[in-house]
């Protein structure tokens, strides 16, 4: 992913009490069972290590539906992991740390913790600095429309287009971050005649138009116009050749 020109990652974590240690989930499944929270940081400062002029932002959210214990335990595994390391430490993980880490007073700085669907999170209140966050991932219907499959991904498509167009048109907000979110959670619809899955929102389903497809449109039509978006989070991206591409393209300016 990475190499595919990733930068920012989702990462959905909660215990692996089969072999005591943090894992990654979708949902109840647990992805990999000898993966760990540990193991994939690694992963990345070796990457970074080769890309020393990159930059890579992670969220780590807890998936609280697996069935998985969320305790003091657990607390204290994700606070060894994250905490600053001590100027006596020289650990090879306290290595990492301060070589990849961006710092803060000696701490690793984090964006915060947000909740709801639209949220402006301020993470530095010396400079305002400033995380704008679209994650509308309950999709719910105007009662006057229609259910469809259709009607979600335009609702879905629709929000989120409108926050990567606030992030290219507020001088204001120009220097801040924004992060939007293509994804979309299970949803069934209240008619019981059909369910809406993250896939179904991501690649669309019986000739209805998905969102990567839809984005990748998007963002052909504003390719070489040098508007900054931010970062957006996307499911199945592989699935549609050409869209990583083409996001990327639409931030440089054609000569």
């Amino acid at each position: 992913m990475l190499n595919d020109g990733i930068r920012v990652f989702d990462m959905r974590y909660a215990y692996n009490p089969g072999n005591d240690t943090i894992g990654f989930y979708h949902s109840r499944a647990l992805l990999a069972p000898t993966t760990t929270l540990t193991d994939v940081l690694f992963g990345f400062y070796y990457w970074l290590e080769k890309h020393p002029t990159e930059t890579v932002l992670l969220s780590f959210n807890h998936e609280g539906n697996t069935g998985t214990v969320e305790d003091e335990k657990l607390q204290r595994m994700i606070l060894d992991i994250f905490s600053a390391p001590s100027g006596s430490d020289d650990s090879l993980a306290s290595q990492m740390k301060r070589r990849f880490w961006v710092q803060d007073r000696g701490e690793a700085r984090i964006v915060g913790q947000t909740t709801g669907d639209n949220v402006a999170l301020v993470y530095n209140s010396e400079t305002n600095a400033t995380a704008f966050i679209e994650d509308r991932y309950a999709i719910t219907l105007d009662p006057n429309t229609p259910s469809s499959v259709d009607a979600y991904i335009t609702s879905k498509f629709d929000y989120t287009t409108a926050h990567l167009e606030r992030a290219a048109q507020q001088a204001d907000t120009a220097d801040q971050l924004f992060i939007s979110f293509a994804s979309a959670a299970h949803t069934p619809d209240p008619s019981g005649e059909f369910t809406m899955y993250p896939i179904t929102y991501a690649l669309g389903e019986d000739g209805v138009r998905g969102m990567n497809e839809r984005l990748l449109e998007w963002f052909e039509a504003r390719r070489g116009q040098g508007s900054r978006y931010g970062a957006i989070m996307l499911d199945f991206y592989d699935a549609v050749p050409g869209l990583i591409e083409a996001f990327l393209d639409v931030e440089k300016v054609d000569p």
